[in-house]
């Protein structure tokens, strides 16, 4: 949040990681400047260990814990819950497990699991980056990124294309 939204880069900043799928997705929302949002966040993630304070710990548990409730807050997110927790066969009344599990969650956890699966997305080939913008602003996005410290080869492509030949607009180098 600091380093992205409350320098005026992003009106929104999640990085999210799908282990089944071996995908580390950022997401920028409402971005004033996704290459500076994107350098910063590749410089926070590689020099992670920084900033594992334990406020910033504390932080995310807190921000999880309201993304949890939050997501619980209609009808329909209990339904996704109820449903996702019977067809995984976990108990539907494990909330005081999950609140457990994650106020025990160390600084030693979160760098072994760094360490176990985001390390690998700094390897060039293992990397796509997709850009999807108003087409008045490609110029001044593609510019900006030409200077950004993770580098990238662009490659447009029309919505027309990537529905008939679905591939990334960007590869990073």
């Amino acid at each position: 949040y600091e380093h992205i939204r409350g320098r005026g880069y992003a009106y929104d900043a999640r990085l999210e990681h799908a282990a089944y799928w071996g995908q580390l997705s950022l997401s920028l929302y409402e971005s004033s400047s996704p290459s500076e949002a994107m350098d910063i966040m590749h410089h926070v993630v590689r020099n992670i260990e920084e900033h594992l304070t334990e406020h910033n710990i504390a932080t995310a548990k807190s921000a999880l814990t309201y993304a949890k409730y939050e997501r619980l807050s209609t009808p329909a997110g209990v339904l996704v819950r109820d449903m996702t927790r019977y067809l995984l066969r976990l108990r539907l009344d494990d909330d005081e497990t999950d609140r457990e599990q994650l106020r025990q969650v160390s600084r030693e956890d979160l760098l072994r699991v760094y360490h176990q699966y985001f390390t690998k997305f700094f390897e060039p080939s293992g990397r796509i980056t997709v850009v999807s913008t108003n087409p008045t602003k490609q110029v001044e996005i593609q510019e900006k990124f030409s200077t950004a410290t993770v580098r990238l080869s662009l490659a447009e492509r029309t919505i027309d294309e990537l529905l008939l030949h679905p591939a990334p607009s960007a590869l990073i180098e």
